[in-house]
């Protein structure tokens, strides 16, 4: 058994886990309820851990480990456009309107 994953997120914890368990490899979340320790002990040392089970999994979880937090890339590279509902300016990487939530219709700025 080995640690793969610590965060101080018992949320994103759960999720890795659920990805990881989802593809059949098997996990198991440590320190989860130890978050009442804090004070007595160190910070980090109180936030949830997710272990893979099986050593042989270890690589493959790593894997996906690096998919499920990696970042989206942010496209900036394309053209503001503007929303036909309201007329405000969006950055390209959006595909709604954060002002009236209409979808892009691919209309760029002039």
């Amino acid at each position: 058994m080995r640690k793969l994953f610590v965060h101080s997120d018992r949320v994103l914890v759960g999720h890795v886990a659920s990805v990881l368990e989802s593809c059949g490899i098997d996990v198991m979340i440590r320190n989860d309820i130890l978050g009442a320790g804090i004070g007595e002990l160190p910070a980090n040392e109180t936030w949830p851990e997710v272990w893979v089970v099986s050593d042989g999994s270890y690589a493959q979880a790593e894997r996906l480990l690096r998919e499920v937090i990696a970042p989206e890339p942010i496209d900036k590279s394309g053209q503001p456009w503007a929303c036909q509902q309201c007329g405000e300016t969006i950055e390209p990487q959006f595909s709604e309107c954060w002002l009236c939530a209409a979808e892009a219709s691919g209309t760029l700025e002039a």
